[in-house]
């Protein structure tokens, strides 16, 4: 139900839907926090974890660098990160992408260095990340480090020829308007 309410924009139902909760499990916590962190309002990010019974919950941490990363505060993602003890798949591959998202590559890049052991669906947010920034080279570089290429890797490959195949026809295009001005 609350979800339902998020989803709909409807953030003062779900508040008062959580409020009169008796029993709050993980996903309910993790689904307040991805909204007010969205939405900017750390005060209620703050008062929902300071409620949490388990301080520890990865769920949680992981809903609030999702948050922080989604409206575009990756310094304050990081530094959520950074706090967390304990982090799994999908807390390395949000800040990654985070950082990617908001033009930060170099940055995403030194995170997925220190991550061990990498996770196929990190190297994909990263050679994507390298894409989106127009560094095809370096993105093209990636699949030489691993030794399994399946499908799952090779979607972001397509997508990388699909941003070169755009890049160079804007080029010629360009440069054929250029030329028939000067004509």
């Amino acid at each position: 139900m609350i979800n339902g309410y998020l989803f709909n924009g409807q953030v003062d139902k779900a508040c008062e839907l959580f409020d009169k909760m008796p029993q709050r499990d993980h996903f309910t916590y993790a689904l307040m926090i991805t909204c007010f962190a969205c939405s900017g309002e750390l005060e209620k990010v703050r008062d929902v974890l300071e409620s949490l019974p388990d301080k520890d919950d990865i769920a949680c941490w992981n809903a609030m660098i999702i948050g922080y990363a989604k409206a575009g505060r990756v310094d304050e993602a990081r530094r959520v990160f950074d706090r967390t003890t304990t982090r799994d798949v999908v807390c390395w591959n949000t800040m990654i992408a985070g950082y990617a998202q908001c033009g930060r590559i170099d940055e995403a890049f030194d995170l997925f260095e220190k991550m061990e052991p990498k996770s196929i669906v990190v190297w994909n947010t990263i050679i994507a990340g390298y894409a989106q920034v127009g560094q095809m080279e370096k993105a093209l570089e990636v699949p030489t480090h691993l030794e399994k290429l399946d499908n799952i890797f090779w979607t972001p490959m397509q997508e990388i020829k699909a941003y070169e195949i755009i890049y160079f026809a804007d080029r010629r295009a360009f440069s054929r308007s250029s030329s028939a001005k000067d004509i």
